[in-house]
């Protein structure tokens, strides 16, 4: 078999006569497509849960074309288009459509399970028809953290203005991140103090901006609105295998409790000796039930 482009002579002599005629073999090369690393993303647990399945834009795909095709290929002169099934890749049928919804992960999985999906890739030029159906990579979609609701935190007014300082936000981090025998009976949130950091913060936009280390102080946080705030969390892996994803939302409130107010009463006075006693010992039973 040719592996070159290769041009063939053919010569017939008859009856003296010779005639000479020529054949081009053209052989055109096979496009390359270069192996790229996993397209990783987090879940997307608003619509559906901790489930492995997201759904990406033809767009999301696009990006990776020139990785694949790499320096030497013009996008121009090739059509990439992706496929489930290496034979699918092969033979150019039930291409991915667009959106792309990738299956979930088995229900009998954990959340912590990080849901692969094999994509295969088929380069082919445009002029010559060639193709390449070799390479393939994984779409990787990694589980967010989970959270557990937890209690208020409640502090007594120190001298009635609705303000008060040494809150610690940080109490509330364990129960929040791993549950207790309450919201998490069987343990299974099996996500560690050194690998999720918990980060507070005052308000969700904040929880969701990565560049914010949140409140600074969480440990001995003083309330900034009269009487209750809301206050916000981003659970986020930073440690271990498959790290980046995060998790924000409500956290607790911090509430100020007002001070109980004592009225002022009055006891009447009562003579020693009026228990019917005639004692003069300065005790007497006083009645304090209608105070």
């Amino acid at each position: 078999s040719l592996t070159e482009t290769r041009t063939y002579f053919v010569k017939v002599t008859t009856n003296g006569v010779e005639c000479v005629t020529e054949k081009t073999v053209t052989v055109n090369p096979n496009p390359t497509a270069e192996v790229i690393p996993d397209y990783e993303f987090c879940d997307n647990t608003d619509d559906d849960g901790n489930n492995g399945s997201i759904t990406l834009t033809k767009a999301d795909f696009d990006t990776l074309i020139p990785s694949i095709l790499g320096t030497d290929q013009a996008e121009s002169d090739y059509t990439v288009t992706f496929y489930s099934s290496s034979d699918d890749a092969a033979t150019a049928e039930s291409a991915i459509t667009f959106p792309y919804t990738n299956p979930t992960k088995p229900s009998t999985e954990p959340h912590w399970y990080v849901n692969n999906t094999e994509i295969f890739v088929r380069v082919e030029n445009n002029t010559t028809g060639c193709f390449n159906a070799d390479t393939k990579f994984n779409l990787v979609v990694k589980p967010k953290p989970i959270f557990y609701e937890v209690d208020d935190i409640i502090l007594c007014d120190d001298n009635r203005d609705g303000r008060v300082g040494g809150f610690d936000l940080t109490l509330r981090s364990n129960e929040l991140r791993s549950g207790n025998s309450t919201t998490d009976p069987d343990d299974e949130d099996n996500q560690s103090p050194t690998d999720f950091t918990i980060t507070y913060h005052t308000s969700l936009e904040d929880a969701n901006n990565l560049d914010s280390t949140g409140i600074e102080n969480p440990d001995n946080f003083t309330i900034e609105q009269d009487n209750s705030q809301t206050i916000y969390f981003r659970i986020l892996k930073t440690g271990g295998t498959d790290s980046g994803c995060f998790v924000t939302g409500e956290a607790f409130d911090i509430v100020v409790e007002p001070l109980p107010v004592a009225n002022d009463v009055t006891i009447a006075r009562q003579c020693d000796g009026d228990d019917d006693d005639e004692s003069q010992d300065g005790l007497y039973p006083f009645d304090t039930s209608n105070i």
